[in-house]
């Protein structure tokens, strides 16, 4: 048998995917019950069912996509050409596009294609130029390449999303309902685009949830589902013979699809009906048992399969540019972020203006560094919470494919966050300062955007490690303030530091707002001298007791830098830490 030679794979023109006795349940419900058959290179093979028959699950059992977890057991054997399958071999020749388009929204198409390249194929391609165009050709996307992708239709997205998938040119292409949401004309140009791979010594396997009439010439086989169970799996043509054969009438002009899906849905509206239902249902069930052992399986090849290993290293420096330019495109989130940080700034600077040195600034002074601290704590959390929760579900799945470690995605990351991160410290702290009135020396100046710099680096470090252990940026920004407020509760300004109950006064050293408050005073209060009037109650004419009332006198400015470092470093490794630990974790067959 002749072989061709692909991306460094090695593989058979003519090969069959097998899988026998599939078996799942998540505690005692089962979800795939007794699942056999095959399909053949070269054909694109359709599976149908009602909602909640086991489409999807079918479709991560053969991806190596099931979640892991203690309640879920999972049996059978998945062969290629009757060879049972290497999954770390398997990967090399499979792909699988899940329902969800995970695609950054300000990368271009083109820029999508290319990354994708330098992802997944050699680094040392020379014709890497060419297979981003082809690519970009055959999906159909010319007049869109240059756009970016939230921009897109939801059918030219999912055509992005399989462009990337085709960049490898996998053996083996799974999907999941890619017709979901859009269409029926850009559902029949996804069709046809599958129809076409397919043709290409490739097997396609699709889900559909519920296709047109005009979607089913370009149908190959068919594997119909019902309740975890499979009822037919073969030749989408002699579907209706099948069913005909053993006993159900197809109705005349009654659409092909329609039926096969009136036949294997259980109608809950009346009982009645949801008896009479499932009686069908059963009978369908054994009918296929007993029909399906008469299926010869001599006809396919037991040839092995070899794989060649691929080289490829990801460059860094693409994964750095890639999360640089999602920042640096997102023009709106910027242009609040400095819209709200000069309105803030200009508001506090009318509020808390300029005094003489005199006691009564002083309770205005330790309001506005209070505010400041908090400001920045928020501001520099917020920001990484309203994008890396969605973002993440992108890396999850690059990962899932070995398209680059999670250490080089994590630290470009939070190396392309860092400059957008400056923003609120700098331009509020700029305009702030001086408006209302803080200590007038540079030094003292200098210190005082360090420290804002800092404490919003840390505020993102923080933001990181919610971020990494929250699904969703609803849940991650539902957490975040109830975090803050703690950190807040253990700054220094409504409870006195030294009076905290000893079993929880250490966690004010790793309050990193605390620390930013303690360097605000000391940098603005330290050795400064203030006139009392004889209308003063309190009469204070030296900062450095302002210092000593808050118990920071052990302290000074260059501590609370250093410490917030220390923190800094440690958030932003905890982060990373847990986004290793929650990374997607299967049952691999």
């Amino acid at each position: 048998m002749e072989d061709i030679e692909l991306n460094n794979i090695n593989i058979n023109k003519n090969f069959h995917l097998i899988w026998k006795n599939l078996n799942m349940k998540i505690k005692e419900k089962k979800i795939i019950n007794d699942f056999s058959g095959y399909v053949v290179s070269n054909k694109l093979t359709i599976i149908m069912g009602p909602s909640g028959s086991g489409k999807t699950t079918f479709l991560n059992i053969l991806a190596g996509r099931v979640n892991k977890s203690r309640d879920t057991e999972l049996s059978g054997f998945i062969y290629l050409n009757h060879t049972l399958r290497n999954f770390s071999n398997f990967k090399k020749l499979c792909v699988y596009l899940t329902q969800e388009d995970q695609l950054y929204p300000f990368l271009t198409v083109y820029e999508t294609i290319e990354l994708a390249t330098y992802f997944y194929l050699n680094k040392d391609i020379s014709n890497r130029g060419e297979i981003i165009k082809d690519t970009i050709n055959i999906l159909g996307l010319n007049t869109s390449q240059n756009s970016i992708i939230k921009t897109l239709s939801g059918g030219e997205k999912k055509r992005v999303s399989i462009g990337i998938e085709m960049i490898t040119d996998p053996k083996i292409i799974l999907l999941d309902e890619p017709t979901s949401g859009i269409d029926s004309f850009q559902a029949l140009i996804i069709v046809e685009l599958l129809h076409k791979l397919s043709r290409k010594d490739r097997i396609v396997i699709s889900s559909l949830h519920q296709p047109s009439s005009s979607l089913i010439p370009m149908f190959d086989n068919l594997i119909l589902l019902t309740n975890g169970t499979i009822v037919y799996s073969g030749d989408f043509k002699e579907a209706i013979n099948y069913f005909e054969n053993i006993g159900l009438i197809n109705i005349l002009n009654f659409n092909t699809v329609d039926y096969l899906l009136d036949i294997v849905s259980l109608d809950y509206r009346h009982r009645d009906n949801l008896i009479e239902r499932r009686k069908t249902i059963d009978n369908l069930i054994n009918e296929w048992k007993y029909y399906k052992h008469n299926i010869d399986l001599s006809q396919i090849p037991t040839d092995v399969i070899i794989y060649r290993e691929t080289d490829y290293t990801p460059n860094i420096l693409n994964l750095f540019i890639r999360a640089f330019k999602q920042n640096y495109r997102n023009k709106l989130a910027i242009k609040i972020k400095v819209f709200t940080n000069i309105f803030i700034a200009i508001v506090l600077g009318i509020i808390y203006s300029k005094k003489a040195n005199s006691t009564n600034e002083i309770q205005d002074k330790l309001g506005i560094l209070f505010y400041i601290t908090i400001n920045q704590a928020f501001s520099g959390a917020i920001s990484i919470l309203n994008v890396f929760p969605n973002e993440k579900k992108i890396v999850m799945k690059e990962l899932d494919s070995n398209a680059y470690k999670l250490s080089y995605y994590y630290i470009t990351k939070v190396l392309a966050e860092l400059p957008f991160t400056l923003i609120s410290p700098i331009i509020f702290g700029i305009i702030n300062y001086w408006t209302v009135g803080l200590n007038q020396h540079f030094l003292n100046f200098y210190l005082f955007i360090c420290i804002l710099i800092i404490e919003s680096i840390t505020a993102m470090g923080l933001g990181l490690i919610v971020s990494s252990f929250s699904p969703t940026v609803e849940i991650a920004s539902s957490i975040a303030p109830s975090i803050l407020i703690i950190f807040f509760l253990f700054a220094g300004l409504f409870i006195n530091i030294n009076d905290l109950p000893k079993g929880i006064k250490w966690f004010s050293n790793v309050s990193f707002m605390k620390w930013a408050f303690e360097g605000l005073v000391i940098n603005e209060f330290k050795d400064r001298k203030y006139k009392c009037d004889i209308s003063d109650i309190i009469c204070i004419e030296n900062g450095n007791d302002i210092i000593k009332m808050y118990s920071f006198e052990n302290g000074n400015v260059y501590q609370s830098l250093g410490i917030m470092s220390i923190l800094c470093s440690t958030f932003c490794i905890l982060g990373g830490l847990i986004l290793w630990i929650n990374r997607n974790k299967y049952i691999i067959l």
